[in-house]
């Protein structure tokens, strides 16, 4: 998946998972930065994102869930790890995650060093791609034969339902078109 947030979130509520998350990370950007805090952050929303996603009936195997904080690196390992890989549908950007599929788990490798040097477009939006990104990929795993209009169709509804936040309509309207050829 690549990046594509568009639209402005007007009012992101006081007592949303969103705003909550916001103040989390903010203080880790503070002065020194903790990666090791950083890194406890991002797994605990994978966690949840994970748990949110079991409550609505979605079910899926285990996931062993890979953090890569160098972006050459991740597309390294994409590169080598998909070579053999089909897919009709090519991403148009840089990729922010990919799954390797296995009997009885999936791999999920997510390059966190693409969405950290973007920072600078704010925490709402790190939050905002970091879950969109992670929801995308866990529904690839449930549904790995759906294509991607169906997995981006889902998604929206269930990151805005995750945030407990309205996401802009420029947002939830994008098609798998934008992202991929």
């Amino acid at each position: 998946m690549t990046d594509k947030i568009v639209g402005r979130i007007e009012k992101i509520p006081e007592d949303s998972r969103f705003n909550k998350y916001i103040a989390e990370i903010t203080p880790l950007f503070r002065d020194k930065i903790d990666f090791d805090k950083i890194e406890e952050l991002l797994k605990k929303i994978f966690e949840e994102c994970i748990l949110y996603i079991e409550s609505t009936g979605i079910n899926f195997p285990t996931i062993e869930f890979l953090l890569v904080y160098n972006s050459d690196q991740y597309i390294e390992i994409e590169r080598h790890l998909t070579q053999t890989a089909i897919s009709k549908e090519v991403a148009k950007g840089p990729s922010t995650a990919f799954v390797i599929h296995n009997r009885f788990f999936c791999t999920m490798y997510f390059n966190i060093g693409y969405l950290l040097e973007n920072i600078q477009l704010g925490y709402p939006s790190f939050i905002l791609n970091l879950v969109n990104a992670y929801v995308q990929e866990i529904l690839h795993i449930a549904f790995p034969s759906r294509r991607e209009q169906e997995i981006h169709d889902l998604e929206f509804k269930i990151v805005e339902k995750f945030l407990e936040t309205k996401l802009p309509n420029e947002f939830k309207n994008l098609s798998a078109s934008d992202y991929y050829e």
